[in-house]
Order: C-alpha cells, then sequence, then structure tokens
C-alpha cells in the first residue's frame, strides 16, 4: 500500500514537473519572439538540463540574435538541439510546434549558421576559416565549395610568396588540395626560376639533370638549342647535333642545319651536305630535294588565271594558288598572293612573308620594297636590311650600297655599315674599282673603298681594263691610270671607250683614234657623222671614216682605203654595206660591190647577223653574205639567239640559224631570265609557251 502510494507520488511529480518545464520554455519562447532576449536566455540556459533539445534550439536562437551574433555557440548549441531531439515526447513535441520547434526547424536552423560560416570564411578570404569549416562542420553543405575556395587561397597565397619552400610545405600541409596539380606546376616553375637565373648553358644543364621530372625541362632544353640556334651560321647547330641528341629540338635543329649548311635548299649543297652528315635523319628530304633540283619549274596560269608551276610533261607541280609567280632560281621563287610577293621554295613552302610589293631575285641576297623603300632580305627570309631605303644596289666585292636622306653609304653582306652616308650616287665595282660621287665630283673607289682617284672631277668612266676616262670642270676629258695619274697631256671634247685596241676621241670637232694606253694613233681629221661613236669604231683593222660629206673606210694608219664616195656605210665586219641615191649595195672584204643596189637597207645586229630589207620587207644573212632568211616579213628583230618576224599572221620565233620554232600567229615574245623566253597571247595576255634558249625546246601550257 506504501509502495502503490509513492508511485501515484512519483508520476504526479513527474507530471507537474513536465507541466512546469513546458509552462518554462514556452515563455521562453515567447519572451525571445518578444525580443525579451535576458529573460528568453535565462528560461532557456535553466531548462536546459530538463529539456535540452528545445532549449538547446532556443538558445541557438538567442546567440544568433542581434543582440549576441555568436556564431560558435549558435552552432553548439543548434548540434544540442538536433542529437537530443528524439528524447523530445510527443506531447512536448506537439505543445511547442506553435514556436516552430521541430526537426525541420532544427535543421534549418543548423543549414542556416553553416552557410553563415561558409560567407564569413569567403568575405574573409581566410585559409584558416575554411580548415575550420572543414575540420568541424562534416554537415555543412557548402562543403565542396568550402573545399574549393580554400584550395584556390591556398594556391594564391603560394603564387604570392613566390617562395619554393613556402610552395613545398603549404603542398605538404594541403596534400589532397583540388589544385594539387597546379601547386605541382607552380612548385616545379619555382625550381626552375630558383636554378636558372644565368641561363647559361651549364645552369641549364645542372637543373635538367637534378630536376628530369620537371614539366620546365623542356624550356631548359630550348633554351639550349637557342644558345646554338642563335650562332651564325651552321657550325652552332652542328655542335648541337653532336652533343644533344636526346634534346626535345634534336630534329629541328637537324632541319635548320639542313637549310642553313645548304643555303636554303642550293643545288649544289645539297650533295655536299648528304655526303658530310650521314646520319641526317631526313635523308627522304635529300633525296626529294636532290630530285626536284633537276626539275625544271614552269610558272603558268590555270583557266581561272591563277598561278602554279607545272613540268614539260603539264603536270602541275605546285597547284595554281597565286596571282602570280616567278621562275625559280637556286631553289627559291617570288610569288605573289594577295596582292603582297614573298618567297617559296620547290615544295611550296614560305620562305619569306607575303609583305613585299616587289622582291628582285638573286643568288645570295634579294631587293625587296614595301611602298616607297627598299630593304634586303637573305635565302632564309631574314632581314638584312629594314625596308627603309630610297635605293639598293648590290656590288661586287661583297658590298652593298644603299640611299638614305638623299645620301648613300656602303655595307657589308651582313647589312653593316662601312662608311658614312656621303655618296651622291654609286656604280658597280669594275675590275676592282668602283666610281663614286661625293658633292658632284666623281672619282674611284679601290677594293678597300680608298679613293683611289679622288672625287674632283665632273665625270669618270671607263676607258679600257686599266684606264679611265676623267672629264675635267670645263668638260674636257683626259685618262688616268688607277692610281689616278694622267696619262696623257692632250685634252678631247670626247673620249669614248677603247673597243677592239681602238677608241675615238675628238678634238677641234674632229674625230681621231687612241689605242689602249691612251696613245694617239690617228690624227684628229676626219668629220663627225651621227652616231659616230657606234659606227665609226674599228673592226678587222678597218673603220668607217666621213671625209667632205662623203663616207669612206681607212685603215689602222689613217688612211683611206676605200675612198669617201659613198653616202653611207656600215661595217659589217668582214664586208660592208655602202650606199647611193638611198639605195644600198654589198662590198666584199676586197672593198669588190658584189650586188646590185637594190637593198633599201643594211643593219648589222649584235656583231653576228646581217639584217637587210628589200622591196618593203626583210630578210637577214649571216657574216659571209649567204641568205639565212629571204625578205619577205614586214619586220625582224633580235632577242638574245632568236629572230621574232613578223607579218599579216602575226610573229613568229626562228633560231638564229634560220630555223622555225613557232609558227606565225597572235602571239608576241619577251625574255623572262637568262634561261626562257615567255610566250605571251596578244587576246588573253596570258603565258602560252616558254622557249628553253640554250635548246630552242618549246615548253606547253598545261
Amino acid at each position: 500500500m506504501i509502495v502503490r502510494k509513492l508511485y501515484i507520488l512519483l508520476f504526479l511529480s513527474g507530471m507537474l514537473l513536465s507541466a512546469i518545464s513546458c509552462t518554462t520554455i514556452e515563455k521562453s519562447f515567447v519572451s525571445l519572439n518578444n525580443h525579451d532576449y535576458y529573460s528568453a536566455f535565462n528560461g532557456f540556459d535553466d531548462g536546459l538540463k530538463r529539456d535540452s533539445s528545445a532549449c538547446a534550439y532556443g538558445l541557438s536562437l538567442y546567440y544568433d540574435s542581434p543582440v549576441t551574433e555568436n556564431i560558435d555557440s549558435s552552432i553548439k548549441y543548434v548540434l544540442i538541439a538536433e542529437n537530443n531531439w528524439d528524447e523530445v515526447s510527443k506531447k512536448n513535441r506537439d505543445k511547442l510546434a506553435q514556436f516552430n520547434f521541430d526537426s525541420l526547424s532544427i535543421k534549418n536552423q543548423k543549414q542556416k549558421l553553416g552557410d553563415d560560416v561558409f560567407l564569413i570564411c569567403k568575405d574573409r578570404k581566410s585559409i584558416a576559416c575554411y580548415d575550420s569549416l572543414i575540420d568541424y562542420q562534416s554537415w555543412n553543405r557548402n562543403l565542396s565549395a568550402a573545399y574549393r575556395n580554400r584550395d584556390s587561397l591556398v594556391l594564391d597565397a603560394i603564387l604570392n610568396e613566390g617562395s619554393l619552400s613556402f610552395a613545398l610545405m603549404m603542398l605538404e600541409e594541403y596534400p589532397n588540395s583540388l589544385f594539387r596539380n597546379e601547386i605541382q606546376h607552380t612548385i616545379e616553375l619555382f625550381e626552375y626560376q630558383t636554378f636558372v637565373k644565368t641561363f647559361s648553358e651549364d645552369e641549364l644543364i645542372r637543373f635538367i639533370e637534378d630536376y628530369p621530372n620537371n614539366v620546365h625541362v623542356g624550356i631548359a632544353e630550348d633554351s639550349i638549342y637557342s644558345i646554338y640556334f642563335s650562332e651564325e651560321g651552321y657550325r652552332g647547330l652542328e655542335k648541337f647535333t653532336k652533343r644533344y641528341s636526346q634534346n626535345r629540338n634534336i630534329e629541328k635543329a637537324w632541319k635548320e642545319l639542313y637549310k642553313r649548311y645548304t643555303n636554303n635548299f642550293k643545288p649544289e649543297l645539297i650533295v655536299e651536305f648528304d655526303l658530310l652528315y650521314p646520319n641526317y635523319p631526313f635523308k627522304e628530304e635529300i633525296n626529294l630535294d636532290s630530285e626536284l633540283v633537276d626539275i625544271v619549274f614552269y610558272p603558268f596560269s590555270d583557266s581561272l588565271g591563277t598561278m602554279g608551276y607545272s613540268d614539260t610533261s603539264g603536270k602541275w607541280l605546285i597547284e595554281p594558288e597565286y596571282d602570280d609567280a616567278g621562275f625559280f632560281y637556286d631553289g627559291l621563287a617570288a610569288v605573289e598572293k594577295d596582292g603582297k610577293i614573298g618567297l617559296i621554295n620547290k615544295k611550296n613552302e614560305k620562305v619569306s612573308d607575303f609583305v613585299f610589293d616587289d622582291i628582285e631575285t638573286d643568288t645570295e641576297l634579294y631587293i625587296v620594297s614595301s611602298g616607297d623603300y627598299l630593304g634586303i632580305i637573305n635565302r632564309n627570309g631574314d632581314f638584312i636590311f629594314d625596308t627603309v631605303f630610297q635605293d639598293i644596289s648590290i656590288l661586287a666585292e661583297g658590298y652593298i650600297c644603299a640611299q638614305k636622306d638623299s645620301l648613300y653609304a656602303f655595307y657589308d653582306r651582313k647589312g653593316a655599315q662601312v662608311t658614312a652616308e656621303k655618296f651622291d650616287f654609286v656604280l658597280n665595282f669594275k675590275n676592282g674599282l668602283c666610281p663614286v660621287s661625293i658633292a658632284g665630283q666623281r672619282g674611284l673607289l679601290d677594293i678597300n673603298l680608298s679613293q683611289v682617284i679622288p672625287c674632283g672631277y665632273e665625270g669618270i668612266y671607263n676607258f679600257s681594263d686599266s684606264l679611265f676616262i676623267v672629264v675635267k670642270r670645263d668638260n674636257y676629258k683626259q685618262l688616268s691610270d688607277r692610281n689616278g695619274a694622267i696619262v696623257n697631256d692632250s685634252l678631247y671634247q670626247e673620249i669614248h671607250q677603247e673597243i677592239n685596241g681602238y677608241a675615238i676621241c675628238i678634238k677641234g670637232d674632229k674625230i681621231g683614234y687612241l689605242d689602249k694606253q691612251g696613245k694617239r694613233l690617228i690624227e684628229n681629221k676626219f668629220d663627225g657623222f651621227v652616231d659616230y661613236d657606234l659606227l665609226g669604231n674599228f673592226s678587222n683593222n678597218r673603220a668607217v671614216a666621213f671625209s667632205n660629206q662623203k663616207f669612206g673606210i681607212i685603215n689602222t694608219n689613217g688612211e683611206f682605203v676605200v675612198k669617201p664616195k659613198y653616202d653611207n656605210i656600215r661595217n659589217l665586219g668582214h664586208s660592208f654595206g655602202v650606199s647611193k641615191n638611198g639605195k644600198w649595195a654589198l662590198m666584199d672584204s676586197s672593198y669588190s660591190i658584189i650586188s646590185k643596189y637594190d637593198h633599201e637597207s643594211i643593219e648589222l645586229i649584235n656583231n653576228e647577223y646581217i639584217l637587210f630589207g628589200k622591196n618593203g620587207d626583210f630578210g637577214v644573212m649571216d657574216l659571209k653574205l649567204n641568205v639565212i632568211i629571204d625578205a619577205l616579213y614586214s619586220s625582224i628583230y633580235k632577242l638574245g639567239d632568236f629572230l621574232i618576224l613578223e607579218n599579216d599572221l602575226g610573229n613568229a620565233l626562228y633560231d638564229i640559224r634560220g630555223n622555225e620554232i613557232l609558227s606565225f600567229d597572235q602571239w608576241t615574245f619577251y625574255n623572262t631570265d637568262m634561261n626562257f623566253l615567255k610566250v605571251i597571247d596578244l587576246d588573253s595576255g596570258s603565258i602560252q609557251k616558254y622557249i628553253d634558249k640554250q635548246t630552242g625546246k618549246v615548253i606547253n601550257h598545261p
């Protein structure tokens, strides 16, 4: 009976305490809602042991309020609330539901506090803050972002510190960083920057040996290659291929060595390279280049006018893609694309950029223009001179002359200036001497650019291999040797270049002759005539002379061997053409007339053939007076070793022996270069054929 009463007493006491507890908690939540934070805190704190979940939740809200803003305490109590939720009776849950106390509210409060902590860390950009979040808030829904932000800050700190030791320490502290690869790369960069200071070859080698797995080993290898690449010529690259066979640039080095040694694939050097470097790894390239050397590439256009290159069979070797294209010289050609010109090789590889308005091709150096200015590039497309000059000439003896700001200076072939800008003009060297002008006065330089004849003459011209015509201020002429010494005392109105051992001179308005030493052989007694400087020269010891308004023939003693009785005479080498009353006849070497006066004109062509006119048409005979081409054509002119004939059907091409190469058609002919003539269609203006000057072979359009 006593036990039963005790049980009832305890039950009633529990009921009373529970009722008191709920009443206290409810009052605390009411106080909290009314912003009576003091009463709310005391109520929650007092009831924490009796109802830990609800009171802990209340305390979490209290510490999260604007009065306290103690986020650490707020988190502490919300976790207590969460952990003790299961101990809250259903009855109390129902009573406290009106104050939004339930498991979802606890969860939302926890997530809200986790978000707040994340935002605080984000705002502070603090590694330590993120570390704390990550270490103690595994439940935080921002955990992935926290890891990412923390690891990003770690990487930024490493980059800002710029210290190898600091980077290593941070990697050890954060071995699982999301940016581990970036940190590792940064460490490797710091290793490279720490141990490579001067970029000397020895320093770079030690770095590669000490850090073989460092990502910057390749850059170090590039730097070593650059050292050898920058050496002028090919010797540096040759040494590189022997020393650094494992360098990642080894193939590039071999190709550059090949390019430099062969001076961008000069034919004769390709064979030499193949013999000298048997270990060259790209033998097929040499074989191809060797094959290409012997193939002539002919520039032709397709039906759209686009230029490419074909062989003699008409097969395209380089498909049409250019606006214009020239012949290859020593393996390089100038081509035009989109209005600009550049260089290519026979593999259609670009050698220079397409930035020029014109390129004058040469074997070693190329004069290029851009706008109104000139420069020079080499066979590799590298500038020797930028396009800043008004005029440039490539001279003999290893010199270049270039004009800037109105005056010329001399330069070597590497672009180094070797004289001041002081010359008005410069001509090319001949026999080791170069005519120049300073302040309007002419002189001669030797190959050392010393003035052997001072610039004190109005003009200076070649007389012979050893003598020069100098023009004095009064415009009279004398002869000087290579050292500037005057070799004759007489002054002449004119002195012409020595031809066949004799030179025309004029004194007192009369024609005479000097020998090649400048001594007068024939006194000045003959009259002047039109084109005397061309027609009055000695050939086979005879010359045409003019006296008393008539032409005759003199010997080397100045005596008339044919008296002056003709209206005109042409020296034809072994024979002569003589004119009377507007008609011409032929005279043999014995001075006998051997034809009728039935020719309308007789002219010597290049001292090789005779062009004659008859009945309004023209023909050709050889120097022995044998007719090669009958006088049946409206015009005939010589183009190199070929003859261009014209009639009503158009133009035809013959060789100098009178053999037809191309029959009459509507085309014309031009010199392309020293090797080929090009045949142009008069209607379309396009190239139809090429003619090999040596063989006369016709190469047709593809």
